[in-house]
């Protein structure tokens, strides 16, 4: 089976989520996240986290809901655009969903946010939205950040881009 650029796209959000929700909650007692995946698609990313995490996904093209809903049964899906709302995670990987952030990232503790492009725009609405942007991927034309809302204890490295944690450019 080959592995294709959106496989490689999917894994780099879900690393990165799981990255996100560790520094969350660094202690070992599970807590589950309220995490919300906004243009969801098929919830490649938010079906991933929903075995162990609060998942709620909104996607307004109703055959990708449902296929989102068949493999991914533990998640909450609507077909329909979410308001921004109070999270511990946003993912805006998919679609139009990078085009959110300034909405949501106030809301969200941590994001996921992907885009196309490496002029560094995404990066600097993330910034202007308040988050600090912690990692990033490159996965050809597509960059995915992760970030954690300015106000948000750090819990990681001082200077978490040049940690151990960085996952270089993801290459084929």
């Amino acid at each position: 089976m080959e592995i294709t650029e959106q496989d490689r796209f999917v894994d780099a959000c879900r690393r990165l989520a799981g990255k996100g929700l560790t520094l969350w909650n660094p202690g070992v007692v599970h807590k589950q996240a309220k995490v919300i995946e906004e243009c969801a698609g098929k919830c490649d990313v938010g079906g991933w986290l929903s075995q162990g995490h609060s998942v709620s996904a909104y996607e307004t093209n109703v055959e990708d809901a449902l296929a989102g809903a068949r493999e991914w049964p533990w998640i909450r899906i609507r077909a329909e655009v979410a308001r921004p709302q109070d999270c511990d995670m946003v993912i805006l990987a998919n679609g139009g969903a990078p085009r959110l952030a300034p909405e949501w990232l106030p809301h969200a503790k941590y994001a996921i946010v992907a885009g196309d492009g490496t002029d560094g725009s995404l990066e600097s609405e993330i910034i202007m939205a308040g988050h600090n942007v912690i990692d990033e991927l490159k996965i050809g034309v597509r960059t995915v950040y992760l970030s954690r809302r300015s106000e948000s204890p750090a819990v990681d490295s001082p200077n978490p881009k040049s940690s151990e944690l960085k996952m270089a450019e993801v290459s084929a």
